[in-house]
């Protein structure tokens, strides 16, 4: 939790999401067990089927909430003061919404060619966020240029909001980071071993 760093969120390979406080722990476990302080469940396959929790990740303003998707295709909203989800929503595509109401989509956002599997907002810039997934591409977007005009050459590549492709994996990238000092270096894996650390051109940011 970023206000309060001695609560970790962690997932699980199956539908559970443990929180921990490390202040309640010892260094070492005399019986090899996990203890958690909260144990979430809610990722469900069709038949209450379990399935893994891929992503958590908390809420940089709000202390207590924190977000995790699954392989349900389910992006859920927690707020560690309950142990029920606030909100389930079906997360098939890139979308914006408003945690105060999940049911109003802002904006969706298409370009990917298949399952997206990390989204991360920029450190630096509001309106700046990443998605990448199993198409091997690692999508940059500007929620700032949301409906501008394109000519038909720019529209092929994509909607005016995609800023920029980053193409150099060969492999389903796994996770990324952006750098926090550097506003646009990114370091990006893949699942062939693959790490790369790259950074936009000037004449793409205008």
């Amino acid at each position: 939790m970023p206000q309060k760093p001695v609560i970790i969120t962690t997932k699980s390979p199956k539908a559970e999401v443990f929180v921990f406080d490390y202040t309640k722990h010892s260094s070492m476990h005399k019986d090899n067990q996990c203890k958690s302080q909260l144990r979430l469940r809610g990722h469900t396959k069709e038949g209450y089927e379990d399935t893994q929790v891929v992503v958590v990740a908390w809420h940089v303003l709000h202390g207590s909430v924190f977000g995790s998707v699954g392989g349900d295709h389910k992006l859920m909203i927690w707020d560690i003061r309950g142990n029920q989800p606030a909100h389930t929503v079906e997360a098939i595509q890139l979308k914006s919404t408003d945690i105060r109401n999940m049911k109003l989509v802002l904006h969706s956002f298409e370009s990917h060619k298949d399952e997206i599997f990390q989204v991360q907002w920029s450190p630096h810039n509001e309106t700046i966020l990443a998605s990448s997934g199993t198409d091997r591409r690692l999508h940059v977007w500007d929620l700032s240029r949301i409906g501008e005009e394109q000519n038909p050459e720019n529209a092929e590549v994509g909607p005016p909001e995609l800023l920029f492709i980053h193409g150099g994996h060969t492999a389903k990238i796994s996770g990324f980071s952006w750098n926090l000092n550097e506003p646009w270096v990114v370091c990006s894996v893949s699942e062939d071993s693959i790490m790369q650390v790259w950074q936009m051109a000037d004449n793409i940011l205008g």
